[in-house]
This record gives C-alpha cells, sequence and structure tokens, in this order.
C-alpha cells in the first residue's frame, strides 16, 4: 500500500457566531498494488462519501424535534430541506421496529411529551438499563396499550426481565 495523493472535502459545519462555516478536509487517497485498487482515509467528522459532518445532522436532529417546519431547520443549520428529510428519516429506521423476540434483562423506563398526534400527548419509552439502547417507544402511556404491547413478548421473555426502574 502507497499514499496516492490527498483528496479535499469541503465540508458543511455549524454555523459560527451565526455566520456559515465550512471545512476543507484533506483524506490521504491510498493505492494497493497487490489488488490494484484505490481508497480514502476515513474521518471520524463525517461519514463516508459524505459531505455534511455528523454534528450538523445531530444538529438537524436536535431541532426536529422542536415544532419547526424542514425548511427552517435546513436554512438554521445550512443544508438543503431533501437532506434534512433524508437525516430524519435514516434516524427512524435506526430506531426501528420492535421484532419481539428480545428483551433485556434489565430495563429504564421513561414518558415523554410526544407529538400532537399521539392520544394523550405522552408517550412510552423504555431501554435496555446496562447499554441505554432504546428497545421500544410506545405511542400511548396508558396501562392498557402497555400491557398490550408487552404481552407481544413471550411470556418467557418477560420472565427473563430482573429489574424495571
Amino acid at each position: 500500500i502507497v499514499k496516492n495523493g490527498k483528496k479535499t472535502s469541503t465540508i458543511t459545519l455549524l454555523k459560527i457566531m451565526e455566520m456559515p462555516a465550512y471545512l476543507e478536509l484533506q483524506k490521504q487517497r491510498f493505492y494497493c498494488k497487490s489488488c490494484d485498487s484505490h481508497f480514502t482515509a476515513k474521518s471520524n467528522i463525517v461519514d463516508a462519501h459524505c459531505f455534511i459532518s455528523n454534528k450538523t445532522k445531530l444538529a438537524v436532529l436536535d431541532k426536529a424535534q422542536e415544532y419547526r417546519s424542514q425548511k427552517s431547520i435546513a436554512k438554521s443549520c445550512l443544508v438543503s430541506s431533501m437532506t434534512v428529510s433524508r437525516v430524519i428519516n435514516q434516524a427512524a429506521s435506526d430506531v426501528g421496529q420492535s421484532s419481539f423476540d428480545a428483551l433485556p434483562e434489565h430495563l429504564m423506563m421513561d414518558e415523554f411529551k410526544s407529538v400532537k398526534n399521539v392520544i394523550g400527548k405522552m408517550s412510552f419509552i423504555y431501554a435496555d438499563a446496562v447499554s441505554h439502547r432504546i428497545v421500544d417507544v410506545v405511542a400511548d402511556r396508558k396501562l392498557k396499550s402497555l400491557k398490550d404491547h408487552f404481552y407481544r413478548y413471550s411470556l418467557k421473555l418477560r420472565q427473563k426481565v430482573k429489574t424495571v426502574t
């Protein structure tokens, strides 16, 4: 493997003192003589093949929690409204739907104010108390909804839960 030049990318960052900020990131390119392929060094600032910083994507998700339009979020984060839509959709797919075939031994739970179209305006969230990974979000915090949700797990899985906090 030998060095094979650099690739310069202009990365969109968050605003600094309400001024647009960009980073000229130079990534080292490499060439492998044995397999005759090229590849580029990776950075923790941006994902591969992306020109928007990870912190900017987190800011988009943070602002998406407020009652704001995609256009407003896009303008404040210096990205397009399509990018806002992609970031939100990616985050939603990462949370995913529970398969009801695994339940952690130690659960932690909470309720939170959610969007207006949810019954009761409060939702229920539960996560693994050890890894802090979200298991699922239930749209309603009422006892009937929670029972219906947890009864989808087998009795054997529910009995394996040791603590609930």
